[in-house]
């Protein structure tokens, strides 16, 4: 498959690492596309490197594009391109609004292309087991929850013009925690209620960088979910923890990595190490390594002509109102029900 790059910014790097370390089979990258001009690190990739996006569409006529860009940028992007015919996979979110997603899902499904969002986590080891371990129903009755995101960005993180701004991407809901938010929904959703608080405590940008949630999942399930990016010196943690009736989880690191505690009724002392062994990974930083993944089974389907997203348009499409709704709630103080019509600032303002 020939592949387009469009954004040449700080997750682009680790594209880079991943297409590195592991065998991305079917990938062919044949263009990197920026507005800026290209930079030293960059240099072997000059052939390759355009900084007009119709330039590098008639040369190179890919079969799909990662778009890298902005937040707020990801709807014209992601249009644009599947007007062009081509397959679209874009870094989260897939638009700030969600009726937005479902009007280019709905594109996509008719035109038969692909149009999906990278959630990497959910193919971490550690969330599969936890998926496997809810759906056999292991723990038993889910009691309660925690999500905690407690990770570090200094203030000239939010200088490029876009970071932490209302309109191109939000605060650490926005744009951090949502991984973290979309995998509790996806473990035991769907999120149906909450009442959440937001402040700048310590760095400087528009929108927020901590938030603490209450929320609520469609068949009574009530829980946390903490996050900031006022961690000092560096990132510490992103945790989910279940509390079950059977027993307890924990998946920690720093990216959702490690089955950091578990205690489950009827399994052993001994496999539960190997549970934690097996199920657990290093990982460098808080982008984990299931990049890795995304891209291998959105490649191996494209190359069979499979069109069929890993996550879907009305999954990603539900994560967005989610965090519509928290917003929301910050706003107006009070405990909101999720559906599409909340519209916060988000995106917006």
């Amino acid at each position: 498959m020939k592949v387009l790059i469009l954004g040449a910014g700080r997750v682009f790097k680790h594209y880079l690492y991943i297409l590195k370390r592991y065998n991305i089979k079917n990938f062919e990258l044949v263009a990197i596309v920026d507005k800026k001009k290209i930079n030293k690190s960059l240099l072997k990739y000059k052939k390759i490197y355009f900084t007009n996006l119709d330039d590098a569409l008639k040369k190179t006529k890919p079969n799909l594009a990662i778009i890298l860009t902005p937040s707020g940028l990801h709807y014209l992007h992601s249009k644009y391109l599947l007007k062009k015919g081509i397959n679209v996979l874009c870094e989260k979110p897939l638009t700030l609004l969600p009726n937005q997603i479902n009007e280019l899902g709905k594109y996509a499904k008719k035109k038969k292309l692909l149009y999906d969002v990278v959630f990497q986590n959910r193919f971490n080891r550690s969330l599969t087991y936890t998926k496997n371990l809810l759906i056999k129903k292991k723990l038993g009755k889910i009691i309660t929850f925690s999500v905690r995101v407690f990770w570090c960005r200094y203030s000239s993180y939010y200088k490029d013009g876009w970071h932490g701004t209302w309109r191109f991407d939000g605060g650490v809901l926005s744009q951090q925690a949502i991984h973290h938010l979309d995998a509790i929904n996806w473990l035991i959703g769907p999120i149906n209620k909450t009442f959440s608080l937001k402040k700048t405590m310590l760095n400087k940008l528009e929108a927020e960088d901590t938030i603490a949630c209450v929320l609520e999942t469609k068949n009574g399930i009530i829980g946390t979910f903490q996050a900031t990016t006022a961690t000092r010196p560096s990132d510490k943690v992103a945790e989910i923890t279940l509390i079950g009736e059977k027993g307890y989880l924990n998946v920690g690191g720093v990216a959702l990595n490690l089955i950091d505690d578990i205690v489950i009724k009827g399994i052993s002392k001994d496999e539960i190490s190997h549970i934690r062994s097996k199920n657990s990974e290093k990982v460098k930083n808080g982008y984990g390594l299931s990049h890795a993944i995304v891209l291998n089974k959105i490649l191996k389907n494209l190359i069979k002509k499979k069109t069929t997203p890993l996550v879907g348009y009305k999954s990603a499409c539900y994560t967005q109102q989610i965090i519509q709704t928290i917003y929301k709630s910050t706003e107006n103080k009070k405990f909101n029900k999720v559906q599409l019509k909340n519209n916060s600032k988000l995106g917006r303002k």
